[in-house]
């Protein structure tokens, strides 16, 4: 059993997608900067989401997950994984090391973990929660992360800008999407990933990946009825079983890995030290935010 669990039970945990977070405020919000010329749309962006949904849930655990430089085990499944992708703007590189420092600052645990993607420890960690009777909480807009939803867990997903946020259970999954959440492997699979370049099975799209989905269940179900379809979907399928197998496996999430929801205790702020970066970066709302006595007075 995890560490310190049998007094966590009921409680609630709050689970974040830290690059996910950061990109989605770096192109939300335009030329801000720090005194120094640093920008820092990416790191105010991302702070408005991040207290907004904290200070509202008020968890008792929290976590920011981020993904761990160098390669992971699907690209050594399928070497072509991610390629193609355009360059991180150097903009964005820029505000990272300053977000990862204010949530130290603040005593918010950050979690890294080689070899696997920042979706699989999101995935694990919050499948773990679940199973020991915890509120869990993901914060992301990624929809690989909607398969957790046939356990207890519930997905808040970013809208349009940084103000707005749909939540997503197990049930409103199945009302949305018209199968169960624990086949959306199957789904992306079928409709394959651009951005990720998973290759999926060409021709078919969103409507007619549900449609297959809702009535066969899995690529099992779809490929066990594959002769009561008909015409160019059918040769479609046919020519790519192999294709989109291979694809599910590049979407399918780790979700069982053991997990010690110790790594997510909160720590206690260091408001000292958050008064100075918000200072230094000009983080006038932040610092305002968070209640910080102005940078060089002892806190109260």
């Amino acid at each position: 059993m995890s560490r310190g669990v049998s007094q966590l039970t009921r409680k609630k945990i709050l689970l974040v997608d830290g690059h996910g977070l950061a990109f989605r405020a770096f192109y939300a919000i335009r030329e801000l900067s720090a005194p120094d010329g640093t920008p820092t749309n990416a790191i105010v962006g991302f702070f408005n989401m991040f207290l907004k949904i904290r200070d509202e849930w008020r968890p008792d655990l929290c976590g920011v997950v981020f993904d761990a430089p160098g390669p992971t085990f699907r690209h050594e499944a399928y070497a072509e994984y991610k390629a193609g992708r355009r360059p991180t703007p150097p903009e964005f590189k820029a505000q990272l090391p300053h977000i990862l420092e204010l949530l130290d600052a603040m005593g918010v645990p950050v979690v890294r973990r080689e070899g696997v993607e920042a979706d699989d420890v999101l995935a694990s960690s919050a499948c773990a929660a679940a199973a020991h009777g915890l509120e869990a909480l993901v914060l992301s807009s990624d929809k690989d992360i909607l398969q957790v939803l046939d356990r207890d867990i519930t997905v808040l997903r970013p809208g349009k800008g940084i103000s707005s946020f749909s939540t997503l259970d197990g049930a409103s999954f199945a009302e949305e999407y018209g199968f169960s959440p624990s086949s959306m492997p199957d789904y992306l699979a079928l409709l394959g990933d651009a951005v990720d370049n998973v290759p999926g099975v060409p021709g078919v799209g969103e409507k007619t990946a549900r449609k297959l989905l809702a009535e066969y269940g899995t690529l099992e179900g779809i490929y066990e009825n594959i002769d009561s379809l008909r015409g160019a979907l059918k040769e479609r399928l046919a020519e790519n079983r192999d294709q989109a197998f291979n694809s599910r496996e590049l979407t399918r999430l780790l979700c069982d890995t053991e997990e010690d929801l110790g790594v997510y205790a909160i720590r206690s702020a260091d408001e000292e030290r958050l008064s100075r970066i918000c200072r230094d970066l000009g983080l006038k709302s932040i610092a305002s935010r968070l209640k910080l006595p102005p940078a060089g007075e002892p806190a109260s």
